[in-house]
This record gives C-alpha cells, sequence and structure tokens, in this order.
C-alpha cells in the first residue's frame, strides 16, 4: 500500500477516534448486528460499477438470501438482457455459472473459511445481512450517522481482507460500508484504491427483508454444463497470499 493510502486509512481513524470514540462506535456496531438478526431472508436489487484500469463496467442485478447462508445473485450488464451469471451459495458450496459460455465453476466456501478465516472472503457474494465479513475484524471502524431523508445510516470503514486485495485489475485497499438503521442491511459499498479513487461502487436498492423464499430458488440444477471445480486452486492461492506475509 502507498504512504497516501495509509495516510488515509489512517485520517478516517482519527477522525473516528476523536468525534466518536471507541465506545459509541461499538455501540453502534452491535445495534446494527442486533438489527440484523431479526432479518431471515431478503429480496433486493442492485447496481455494481466498476474500475479496472481504463476500463469501466456497469451492471445491475438482484440478490436473494434465506437464512442461515443461502445466496443466490444475478447479474447482467446494464442495458443486457441475456444474464451474464448466475451465483448460488446453498450448504458451503457456492456455483458461479456463466450462461453464455454454458459452465460453472464450484467452490467449497465453508472449508476456505475454515481454513482461512482471516484471509478469505467472497467479493462476488456480498451477503446484506453479514457485510463485515469482507474486511478484516481488527480494521473496522464507525465513521458517522448520516440521514438520506427520513432514514438513518451508519458509515463504516476497514481494509478488505488479502483475498479481495489480490483480484488481478480490483486491488482495493480501501472499504466504506452504509449500513441502514432499520433493518442492520448494507445500502451501499465503495472501495477506494491505494490512492484513495473509487474503483468499485454497489447500491442496493428495492430492499425487501423476510420474504417468503423457497429452498429452491438457491439450487444449482445444471443440465449440459460443463462443471469445474476450483476449491483446490483457491486453496493454493490463498496459501501463495499467507507465505507472502511472511517475507521480510
Amino acid at each position: 500500500m502507498t504512504k497516501r493510502g495509509l495516510l488515509l486509512i489512517g485520517f478516517g481513524l482519527l477522525c473516528v477516534s476523536r468525534a466518536f470514540g471507541e465506545d459509541f462506535g461499538d455501540r453502534i456496531l452491535a445495534r446494527v448486528e442486533q438489527r440484523s438478526l431479526f432479518v431471515r431472508s431478503y429480496k433486493a436489487n442492485f447496481d455494481l460499477w466498476l474500475k479496472a484500469g481504463e476500463d469501466e463496467f456497469f451492471m445491475t442485478g438482484l440478490a436473494l438470501y434465506k437464512w442461515p447462508e443461502m445466496l443466490r445473485v444475478e447479474m447482467s450488464l446494464r442495458d443486457q438482457r441475456e444474464l451474464n451469471q448466475i451465483l448460488y451459495r446453498k450448504d458451503g458450496a457456492v456455483w458461479q455459472y456463466i450462461p453464455s459460455a454454458n459452465i460453472a465453476f464450484r467452490r467449497d466456501e465453508k472449508k476456505l473459511r475454515e481454513q482461512f478465516p482471516d484471509t478469505f472472503a467472497s467479493q462476488e457474494l456480498v451477503n446484506l445481512r453479514n457485510p463485515f465479513d469482507l474486511l478484516e475484524k481488527e480494521t473496522l471502524r464507525f465513521l458517522d450517522e448520516e440521514h438520506l431523508g427520513d432514514k438513518a445510516m451508519y458509515l463504516f470503514e476497514g481494509v478488505p481482507k488479502k483475498a479481495i486485495r489480490h483480484q488481478g485489475l480490483l486491488s482495493p485497499a480501501l472499504c466504506r460500508l452504509r449500513i441502514a438503521e432499520e433493518d442492520g442491511l448494507l445500502r451501499d459499498l465503495v472501495m477506494y484504491d491505494d490512492a484513495g479513487v473509487e474503483i468499485v461502487k454497489q447500491h442496493f436498492w428495492d430492499v425487501q427483508p423476510n420474504l417468503e423464499i423457497l429452498d429452491e430458488e438457491f439450487l444449482f440444477r445444471p443440465q449440459d454444463v460443463k462443471l469445474v471445480e476450483v476449491t483446490e486452486q483457491t486453496v493454493h492461492k490463498m496459501e501463495l497470499l499467507l507465505e507472502e506475509e511472511k517475507l521480510p
């Protein structure tokens, strides 16, 4: 990380310390987590913007969740009807299905999370009910309380987990999350590179908590689809990242 990036993070943490203090931030975090416990399912639309080098990508999608850990996310490039990918998480496994290529990648996230709890995170399947999973726990800080109309929002920031900081062209150094006070669910996510430039923005809207959603919505039933297992490849990548940390 560059000196400028470290200064950016340090300035944010200094603001928190001066304006609120750790005790106040801890109380807000506890309130958010308590509110989210009452959410057993949700449906939400989202808009996603990515900047990779000189290229920009605008996507739109739908997210479904059901307790305890069932997720389905559909997304496509804006102004295109065909789906670019569908992601499923159920029973600890994640399937990334690419309809246009008729291929699906499987990853055992339960195994990865147990083996690399402080390193691995799934940026593709952001859970509005537990968005702090994206961040290194010791870096999570409460920044501010905001009001959008009659809605109260809490702003947090932290350093993304190592697996997210090493995703090819996207190498975020800082993440900010806007959480709704009313239900404890994520509404906005912004990631910055080490120069403080925005590289990822995701906005969730029409968030509907506690809907009746059938388990079948989260089942991946591939037919004549090429299946590729990538768990061991991901394990190898995580091991390499940990080895890098040990280097002087």
